[in-house]
């Protein structure tokens, strides 16, 4: 019984490893383990991404830390795109609207969504 539990996580971790660049592996992927709750809906952004970043945009993931100190670390999917800050920031307040703050329910304490402009 456990074996079909862990064999998601092992399939998930893989299709993530494919939809994001993890920036540091072994940190990443220990909060991944930590916490599979992040897996469907890292997967489910990717799909949603190019919808409002375009095509080209790219995916990140990396373990966050909070800037005081006090809180444990978590992780940061980094959307990289090219569109201008303006369009960006409007395209991630549509992106929330639209799917992030209805998915973040179970998951804003270890996951949030970043820019980054390449």
């Amino acid at each position: 019984m456990a074996a079909a539990r862990i064999a998601p996580s092992i399939e998930s971790l893989e299709i993530l490893e494919d939809l994001y660049a993890w920036e540091d592996d072994a940190l990443v992927r220990r909060l991944l383990e930590a916490h599979p709750e992040t897996h469907e809906p890292l997967i489910h952004a990717a799909g949603l991404v190019p919808r409002y970043f375009g095509s080209g945009a790219r995916l990140s993931l990396e373990v966050d830390y909070d800037r005081e100190g006090s809180g444990p670390p978590t992780l940061a999917a980094t959307i990289y795109t090219s569109q201008s800050p303006t369009e960006a920031f409007s395209s991630l307040d549509r992106f929330d609207d639209d799917w992030w703050l209805d998915a973040m329910v179970n998951v804003h304490r270890h996951l949030s969504f970043h820019l980054r402009f390449v």
